[in-house]
Protein backbone atom coordinates (compact mmCIF):
# COMPACT_ATOMS: atom_id res chain seq x y z
CA UNK A 1 0.00 0.00 0.00
CA UNK A 2 1.10 3.37 -0.44
CA UNK A 3 0.44 6.75 1.31
CA UNK A 4 0.47 10.28 0.64
CA UNK A 5 1.65 12.99 3.24
CA UNK A 6 0.43 16.62 2.23
CA UNK A 7 2.52 19.04 4.62
CA UNK A 8 0.75 22.20 5.25
CA UNK A 9 2.30 24.97 7.56
CA UNK A 10 -0.54 27.42 8.95
CA UNK A 11 2.20 29.97 10.04
CA UNK A 12 4.07 29.89 6.06
CA UNK A 13 0.31 29.73 4.41
CA UNK A 14 -0.57 33.59 5.84
CA UNK A 15 2.72 34.89 4.26
CA UNK A 16 1.29 36.62 1.49
CA UNK A 17 4.47 37.67 0.21
CA UNK A 18 5.68 33.77 -0.71
CA UNK A 19 2.81 33.40 -2.51
CA UNK A 20 0.18 31.24 -0.19
CA UNK A 21 -3.33 31.09 -0.10
CA UNK A 22 -4.57 31.00 3.16
CA UNK A 23 -7.77 30.01 1.73
CA UNK A 24 -6.66 26.66 0.13
CA UNK A 25 -4.76 25.29 2.97
CA UNK A 26 -8.07 25.92 4.81
CA UNK A 27 -9.32 23.05 2.51
CA UNK A 28 -6.85 21.11 2.47
CA UNK A 29 -7.04 21.44 6.47
CA UNK A 30 -10.97 20.25 6.43
CA UNK A 31 -10.07 17.09 3.90
CA UNK A 32 -7.18 16.13 6.19
CA UNK A 33 -8.01 13.02 8.63
CA UNK A 34 -5.49 13.87 10.76
CA UNK A 35 -3.26 17.05 12.06
CA UNK A 36 0.24 16.88 13.61
CA UNK A 37 2.27 19.68 14.80
CA UNK A 38 5.13 20.68 15.61
CA UNK A 39 5.71 20.86 19.73
CA UNK A 40 9.81 22.33 19.28
CA UNK A 41 11.06 26.05 17.59
CA UNK A 42 14.18 25.18 16.84
CA UNK A 43 15.25 28.48 15.76
CA UNK A 44 14.40 30.79 18.29
CA UNK A 45 16.14 31.58 21.28
CA UNK A 46 14.12 29.96 24.51
CA UNK A 47 13.03 33.50 25.82
CA UNK A 48 11.69 34.64 22.68
CA UNK A 49 9.22 31.03 22.38
CA UNK A 50 8.22 31.63 26.01
CA UNK A 51 7.41 35.51 24.83
CA UNK A 52 5.65 34.57 21.96
CA UNK A 53 3.60 31.89 23.82
CA UNK A 54 2.44 34.72 26.23
CA UNK A 55 1.89 37.03 24.33
CA UNK A 56 -0.37 34.98 21.67
CA UNK A 57 -1.85 32.89 24.61
CA UNK A 58 -3.33 36.38 26.00
CA UNK A 59 -4.94 37.75 23.06
CA UNK A 60 -6.81 36.13 20.10
CA UNK A 61 -4.02 36.42 17.25
CA UNK A 62 -5.66 35.39 14.19
CA UNK A 63 -8.74 36.82 12.00
CA UNK A 64 -10.12 33.23 10.75
CA UNK A 65 -11.46 30.98 13.37
CA UNK A 66 -9.65 28.28 11.43
CA UNK A 67 -6.50 28.75 12.92
CA UNK A 68 -5.45 28.34 16.25
CA UNK A 69 -2.32 29.02 18.02
CA UNK A 70 -0.09 25.86 19.48
CA UNK A 71 2.54 26.98 21.89
CA UNK A 72 5.23 24.88 21.27
CA UNK A 73 8.60 24.12 23.44
CA UNK A 74 12.29 25.91 23.00
CA UNK A 75 14.80 23.22 20.99
CA UNK A 76 17.62 25.45 21.85
CA UNK A 77 19.41 25.86 24.75
CA UNK A 78 18.97 29.18 27.03
CA UNK A 79 22.52 29.76 26.52
CA UNK A 80 22.21 30.03 22.51
CA UNK A 81 22.12 32.80 20.62
CA UNK A 82 20.99 35.10 23.70
CA UNK A 83 21.86 38.98 22.52
CA UNK A 84 23.34 40.35 25.82
CA UNK A 85 21.01 41.92 28.19
CA UNK A 86 18.48 42.52 25.39
CA UNK A 87 14.88 41.40 25.61
CA UNK A 88 13.50 39.01 23.16
CA UNK A 89 10.55 40.27 22.70
CA UNK A 90 9.59 44.25 22.35
CA UNK A 91 6.49 45.89 21.92
CA UNK A 92 6.54 49.64 21.13
CA UNK A 93 3.34 51.82 20.65
CA UNK A 94 3.89 55.11 19.02
CA UNK A 95 3.32 58.10 21.62
CA UNK A 96 -0.19 59.58 21.16
CA UNK A 97 1.05 63.28 21.87
CA UNK A 98 3.72 62.82 19.56
CA UNK A 99 1.37 62.19 16.60
CA UNK A 100 0.53 65.76 14.45
CA UNK A 101 -2.66 67.02 15.55
CA UNK A 102 -4.72 64.11 17.04
CA UNK A 103 -3.12 61.56 15.09
CA UNK A 104 -0.69 59.83 13.39
CA UNK A 105 -0.99 59.96 9.69
CA UNK A 106 0.52 56.17 7.75
CA UNK A 107 3.39 58.20 6.71
CA UNK A 108 4.38 60.35 9.85
CA UNK A 109 4.02 56.99 11.85
CA UNK A 110 5.65 54.64 8.97
CA UNK A 111 8.67 57.29 9.64
CA UNK A 112 9.09 57.21 13.39
CA UNK A 113 8.88 53.68 13.06
CA UNK A 114 11.03 53.27 10.73
CA UNK A 115 13.80 55.72 13.04
CA UNK A 116 13.12 54.00 15.77
CA UNK A 117 13.97 50.26 14.21
CA UNK A 118 17.32 52.12 12.87
CA UNK A 119 18.64 53.38 16.30
CA UNK A 120 17.65 50.02 17.97
CA UNK A 121 19.83 48.49 15.04
CA UNK A 122 22.10 51.27 16.33
CA UNK A 123 22.16 50.24 19.85
CA UNK A 124 23.02 46.87 18.97
CA UNK A 125 25.62 47.28 16.62
CA UNK A 126 27.69 49.81 19.17
CA UNK A 127 26.95 47.47 22.67
CA UNK A 128 25.28 43.85 22.67
CA UNK A 129 26.64 40.56 21.75
CA UNK A 130 25.47 37.37 20.55
CA UNK A 131 26.27 34.97 23.76
CA UNK A 132 26.78 31.34 21.52
CA UNK A 133 27.31 28.18 23.29
CA UNK A 134 29.45 26.88 20.47
CA UNK A 135 31.22 30.43 20.08
CA UNK A 136 31.50 32.58 23.11
CA UNK A 137 30.11 35.77 22.57
CA UNK A 138 30.64 37.52 19.25
CA UNK A 139 29.58 41.55 18.51
CA UNK A 140 25.93 41.90 17.05
CA UNK A 141 26.99 42.43 13.01
CA UNK A 142 24.86 43.38 10.29
CA UNK A 143 24.20 40.31 9.16
CA UNK A 144 22.51 39.12 12.10
CA UNK A 145 19.75 41.31 11.59
CA UNK A 146 16.91 41.30 9.65
CA UNK A 147 13.93 43.58 8.93
CA UNK A 148 10.64 42.28 7.31
CA UNK A 149 8.17 44.75 5.85
CA UNK A 150 4.97 44.70 3.80
CA UNK A 151 6.83 46.24 0.19
CA UNK A 152 9.03 46.59 -1.86
CA UNK A 153 8.70 50.22 -1.71
CA UNK A 154 9.15 49.93 2.54
CA UNK A 155 12.39 47.24 1.56
CA UNK A 156 13.90 49.93 -0.14
CA UNK A 157 13.28 53.34 2.08
CA UNK A 158 14.76 50.64 5.16
CA UNK A 159 17.97 49.99 3.00
CA UNK A 160 18.64 53.66 2.02
CA UNK A 161 17.94 54.82 5.90
CA UNK A 162 20.24 52.30 6.97
CA UNK A 163 22.87 53.14 4.03
CA UNK A 164 22.83 56.60 5.69
CA UNK A 165 24.09 55.41 9.26
CA UNK A 166 26.68 53.37 7.40
CA UNK A 167 24.77 50.06 7.83
CA UNK A 168 25.63 47.73 5.43
CA UNK A 169 21.61 46.19 3.78
CA UNK A 170 20.52 43.98 1.11
CA UNK A 171 17.40 43.87 -0.23
CA UNK A 172 15.84 40.69 -0.83
CA UNK A 173 13.04 41.26 -3.56
CA UNK A 174 10.86 39.87 -6.25
CA UNK A 175 11.23 42.75 -8.42
CA UNK A 176 12.99 42.11 -11.67
CA UNK A 177 16.98 42.86 -11.55
CA UNK A 178 16.23 44.59 -14.93
CA UNK A 179 13.65 47.50 -12.76
CA UNK A 180 16.97 48.10 -11.04
CA UNK A 181 18.87 51.45 -11.02
CA UNK A 182 22.32 49.18 -11.45
CA UNK A 183 20.09 47.92 -14.18
CA UNK A 184 19.19 51.29 -15.71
Amino acid sequence: SQYLYLIGDPKQAIYKFRGADIFSYFVAQQQAKQRYTLLHNWRSHPDLVAGVNRLFKRAEPFLFDHLAFNPVHAGRNIDDGRIGDTPPLVLWQLDKSQGNLEHWTSGKAGIAIRDAVINEILQLLGAASIVDAKHGSQPVQPKDIAILVRSNSMAADYQQALNAVGIPAVLNSKQSVFATPQAL
